[in-house]
C-alpha cells in the first residue's frame, strides 16, 4: 500500500559559499553516482519512519555541465502528494544579501505526471516558489505570507524531454522569474527572510526530472556591480605572471582562482598595494575565474591560462 508522506526530513548544515558558485554534480566536485542523500550537504525527504525516500540520485544519463546531474524521481512506496515536498534539498549558511539569484537547468520526462519545482526557503517558510505544473504551464507563489497560493503565468508553457534554464532573482521583496533568459514575471517574496535552503522537489505523481548547472550569485557586491570595469587583469591569456591593478587606488588583500567546476585551485595573499602580480604558471591550461578581494569588496574576472 502506498504511504502518504507526513513530513520533510531535517536538513544537514553545510556552507554554500556565496559569490558565484556552480554545482554540476561532477565526480571532481566530490559527487558519486547513486543516492544523493548525505552527499556534500544534500539530503532527501524523510519517510516518516526515521529513513528517507528513494530515487533521488546522482545520474550520468543526461547533463548540461559535465557528465553527471541530479535526478529526482518517483518513489513507488508513496502515493501522490498534496504539495511538491519530495526531492533533494541543499542547506547553506544564511545569505545576508537581499539581492541574489539562483539558476539551474531543468529537464522533465513527461507531462500529466508530477509537478516539478525550484524553491528558495528561509528559516521558517518559503521565500519563492517556482514550478513546472503537470498541465504544461508555469506558476509561482504570489501571495505574501501564505507560501502556497499558486498563480499561473499567463501564456507560459513547457514541454517534456528538453532542457530549460530557470533563474530566480530576488531583490529585497521583489522577485523576477526567468526561463531561458526570458523574464516571465516580476512578483513578490512570500516572506521576508534570509535565504538558507534550496529545494528541487516533486509531488510523486509520476515521471522524473534532471537538474544540473546550479549557479547561485550574490548580486549586492558593490564593487562587483559598479566598479568591475576599474579592475584590470593582464596579460590575458597568460602562461606565467599576471598583473592585477585598479583605478580606484583600493588595497588588494588576496586573490583566489577557481576552475570551471567551481573548485578553488589557488589562493594568494597580497600586501595591500593597489597593484600586484600573481604567478599562474603552475596551473593547467584552461579557463579560470579569478576573484580579487579588496578593502572595497570583491571582483571576479575570467582569465585564460595557455
Amino acid at each position: 500500500m502506498n504511504k502518504q508522506l507526513l513530513f520533510v526530513g531535517l536538513l544537514l548544515g553545510s556552507i554554500f559559499t556565496i559569490n558565484a558558485q556552480t554545482i554540476s554534480f561532477e565526480a571532481s566536485e566530490g559527487y558519486a553516482l547513486g543516492d544523493i542523500n548525505n552527499q556534500n550537504g544534500w539530503v532527501v525527504t524523510g519517510d516518516g519512519e526515521g529513513g528517507f525516500i528513494a530515487n533521488q540520485s546522482i545520474s550520468n544519463t543526461l547533463a548540461t555541465n559535465g557528465t553527471q546531474s541530479l535526478k529526482i524521481d518517483e518513489d513507488v512506496d508513496f502515493g501522490g502528494q498534496t504539495s511538491t515536498i519530495m526531492g533533494a534539498f541543499y542547506e547553506f549558511a544564511p545569505l545576508a544579501s537581499t539581492h541574489y539569484s539562483v539558476s539551474a537547468d531543468y529537464y522533465m520526462s513527461e507531462l500529466d505526471g508530477s509537478n516539478f519545482g525550484m524553491h528558495l526557503v528561509g528559516a521558517t517558510s518559503f521565500i519563492t516558489r517556482f514550478e513546472f505544473n503537470y498541465t504544461g504551464n508555469i506558476r509561482t507563489v504570489e501571495t505574501v505570507g501564505t507560501g502556497l497560493a499558486w498563480s499561473p503565468i499567463e501564456g507560459s508553457s513547457w514541454t517534456n524531454n528538453r532542457w530549460y534554464n530557470v533563474k530566480v532573482e530576488v531583490n529585497g521583496t521583489e522577485v523576477k522569474y526567468y526561463v531561458d533568459n526570458v523574464l516571465l514575471r516580476t512578483g513578490a517574496t512570500t516572506i521576508t527572510e534570509q535565504v538558507e535552503q534550496l529545494r528541487f522537489a516533486h509531488d510523486n505523481y509520476g515521471g522524473f526530472a534532471y537538474v544540473d548547472n546550479i549557479v547561485m550569485t550574490d548580486l549586492s557586491l558593490g564593487v562587483a556591480e559598479q566598479n568591475a570595469s576599474k579592475f584590470s587583469v593582464y596579460p590575458n591569456p597568460s602562461n606565467g605572471l599576471v598583473t592585477i591593478s585598479n583605478d580606484l587606488n583600493t588595497a588588494l588583500n588576496s586573490v583566489s582562482l577557481t576552475d570551471i567546476n567551481g573548485r578553488t585551485v589557488k589562493t594568494v595573499a597580497l600586501n595591500g598595494d593597489s597593484s600586484a602580480q600573481v604567478n599562474i604558471s603552475d596551473l593547467s591550461a584552461g579557463v579560470y575565474m579569478i576573484t580579487i578581494n579588496s578593502d572595497q569588496g570583491s571582483v571576479t574576472k575570467k582569465i585564460v591560462k595557455n
